[in-house]
């Protein structure tokens, strides 16, 4: 039962990531959607979260100056409405919906608080260290893999320490939290006024949960962060820049990205590729490239100030094993890792429906997502080409999750599909 009790307390208290800063339900914003709001809230959250993790700051004091601060905004901006709704009792369908399914499971997670192979050899070291108080440079004590970035780490632990009990799984909830309302999110693009999106959302749950991905691996933050990157580059493809606001959060979230994982970098470079190729005035794409290009030199300077490994796998990406390479070999692999990658694909059922409905939906709208994967298709082949050790072995533990983190971004294909059809349906009716 207490269990039970706290899980209800961490989704309280993740939903202040959504509702602070900004006012969602405040009428004299220019943003009337109170779903991008909410994104917008989550994003800068984690962006200063983000910064106060490379600071020289305790997890502990950062949390309560946090707790603190975003009590007091909270009541400032929501007084009134916590007010009027109480009293009139006003029930909304999509707050509901996201807690049952939180809720439920959250008590799955709790169930199965196994880590996964990566989480404990990587990840979880950064995530007890944060949460002993110790700071950004305390991490290169870790042994030979602190290089792996830490942000997701960080979450985890902070999550865990304002929780309050001293369960380290409390704070792998947000990650469950964080999944539960991309998907909400991007449920709605069908219509916010329909029940039609609350299927979707249900229909995409099913499609995608699974414990593992939430065994204290960093895949799913991905996954959740380039859903919403997907919804911003979709709103500046068809809204010809009517808002800035969606440029400077997908700079946020893929400043984000990039401190979650090595690879992440590339992920970054794709949304730089679709988005040069997008609407955006030439001005816009000039800011874009310089703030890729400033995050990119900070987070060397940064890893020198405090003497990291900048290539923290020299041992599988090295130029000695690259000149190896002749085209047998090269061939070789390729068979290789596509009989792999045809086998990953087909095990993960959202994104085959996800591909089958981007490559069905006849309208522009799509090409950025058909750009997306074409550029993924490429780094796959080339990670496991250009790596060193034994092949197989590493494409059985790893193609799975790479597949899977990208898995998000193309969700918006099937949204826009099955947009066309649930609107054009409605009309014939």
């Amino acid at each position: 039962m207490t269990e039970l009790i706290q899980i209800i307390i961490c989704f309280i208290t993740f939903s202040l990531t959504l509702l602070l800063p900004l006012n969602i339900f405040d009428s004299s914003n220019k943003i009337n959607n109170s779903f991008k709001l909410c994104a917008y809230n989550l994003i800068i959250n984690c962006s200063i979260l983000l910064i106060a993790s490379l600071l020289p700051i305790t997890i502990s004091n950062v949390t309560i100056i946090i707790f603190f601060i975003y009590v007091t905004i909270f009541f400032k901006n929501y007084i009134k409405f916590i007010k009027e709704n109480i009293i009139t009792f006003k029930f909304n369908l999509n707050a509901t919906l996201f807690f049952l399914v939180f809720f439920i499971l959250s008590v799955n997670m709790i169930n199965g608080i196994n880590l996964g192979w990566d989480a404990k050899l990587f990840y979880f070291q950064k995530t007890i260290s944060y949460f002993q108080n110790n700071t950004f440079e305390d991490l290169k004590n870790l042994g030979a893999y602190y290089y792996h970035p830490h942000f997701g780490s960080y979450l985890w632990s902070f999550f865990w320490k304002i929780s309050f009990v001293n369960i380290e799984h409390f704070g792998r909830l947000f990650y469950l939290y964080l999944y539960c309302f991309s998907l909400l999110m991007i449920s709605n693009y069908i219509s916010e006024k329909t029940k039609i999106n609350k299927i979707i959302f249900l229909f995409l749950i099913i499609l995608s949960y699974k414990y593992s991905i939430f065994s204290g691996l960093q895949e799913v933050l991905i996954f959740s962060l380039l859903i919403l990157c997907s919804i911003f580059i979709f709103e500046i493809e068809n809204y010809n820049n009517k808002n800035k606001f969606d440029l400077i959060f997908i700079l946020l979230t893929s400043n984000l990205i990039f401190w979650i994982k090595t690879e992440a970098i590339l992920y970054v470079i794709f949304l730089a590729i679709l988005l040069n190729l997008s609407k955006l005035n030439l001005n816009l794409k000039i800011f874009l490239n310089i703030f890729i290009i400033v995050i990119i030199a900070l987070r060397v300077l940064i890893y020198k100030h405090y003497q990291f490994q900048l290539n923290g796998q020299s041992i599988n990406y090295n130029l000695e094993y690259i000149k190896t390479l002749s085209p047998e070999i090269i061939f070789s692999k390729i068979i290789i890792i596509t009989k792999f990658l045809i086998y990953y694909t087909l095990t993960n059922y959202l994104l085959i429906v996800s591909l089958l409905a981007t490559l069905l939906c006849q309208k522009k709208q799509v090409n950025f997502v058909k750009i997306f994967l074409f550029l993924n298709i490429i780094y796959i082949y080339a990670i496991y080409i250009l790596r060193a050790n034994d092949l197989e072995s590493n494409i059985r533990t790893t193609m799975d999750r790479v597949i899977f983190s990208t898995t998000g971004f193309y969700i918006i294909g099937l949204i826009i599909f099955l947009k066309k059809r649930f609107l054009t349906s409605k009309q014939n009716l």
